[in-house]
């Protein structure tokens, strides 16, 4: 209803003169309209308003989770960079969490590095680098990384758990053999941005410390596991051996595949 400003009196939305008095109620009726679309509009406003702080809400505490388990991280890491063998040997099972960060770390810098590395090939003055694509390249080798190392972390607790007869759970070896690779780690780190800049051959030397340092890793996992064990188990080097005997196993059955694929992804004639 809109009311006549004249005689006040009502009428009809849609009526372009009063009633009453004959005043004319088109400007009314166009003021009335206005002013309800902007009451729409605030409305519309606040709707959304609360829609985004609720989705802030949502998300807000897994962000917060988020910043901890990251502060926590660069904590341990610093720990076991300043003393890797006493730390990492140390290290309490809840620190599992950090343990895949670690693991995953190095699958991740890995992979770009190898992507890197495969893109600056050269056969005498041909680049034939150039032809690798990225994408492909980057999930074949996280691929094949993220098998030797789940392998590994699985082999070495079937060796401590079976093998040396320790009651030791999943989580407390992942926990101690993460620890101890935390220094290979900072080192693919490093291979990857001598690898980015441009300093490639230096990195292929840098890449021979990085596999040594993983193998020291189990070795010294499976020794430290063996101080603790009554002499009831399998000796320490045959657990190692069988640790050994795994991994290479897969590289030889995966080893066929996976230079093919590599070529593959290289050369295309």
């Amino acid at each position: 209803m809109i009311h006549c400003p004249n005689c006040y009196q009502p009428n009809k939305d849609d009526q372009k003169m009063c009633t009453e008095c004959g005043y004319f109620l088109e400007e009314e009726s166009a003021a009335a309209a206005e002013l309800t679309g902007r009451g729409e509009k605030t409305a519309e406003g606040k709707d959304d308003q609360t829609a985004s702080a609720s989705s802030r809400e949502k998300w807000e505490p897994y962000a917060e989770k988020g910043k901890l388990v990251a502060k926590g991280y660069w904590s341990y890491a610093a720990d076991k960079l300043k003393s890797p063998l006493t730390n990492g040997v140390a290290v309490a099972p809840s620190q599992w969490i950090n343990g895949w960060i670690t693991l995953g770390l190095f699958v991740l810098f890995f992979s770009l590095s190898n992507v890197i590395q495969l893109r600056s090939l050269k056969m005498g003055i041909l680049s034939i680098g150039t032809q690798v694509p990225v994408f492909k390249t980057f999930m074949v080798s996280f691929f094949h990384i993220s098998v030797l190392v789940l392998l590994t972390t699985g082999m070495l607790w079937v060796a401590v758990k079976y093998l040396m007869k320790l009651s030791k759970g999943f989580t407390e070896v992942l926990s101690r053999y993460s620890a101890l690779t935390v220094v290979p780690v900072g080192l693919t780190i490093v291979f990857f941005l001598m690898s980015l800049i441009g300093l490639r051959s230096l990195a292929l030397f840098l890449l021979i410390f990085i596999l040594l340092g993983w193998i020291a890793a189990v070795l010294v996992t499976i020794y430290s596991f063996n101080k603790e064990s009554e002499g009831t188990g399998a000796d320490p080097l045959y657990s190692l051996f069988a640790v050994f005997f795994v991994l290479c196993f897969y590289l030889w059955v995966a080893g066929d595949s996976l230079t093919k694929s590599f070529l593959s992804l290289v050369v295309k004639f």
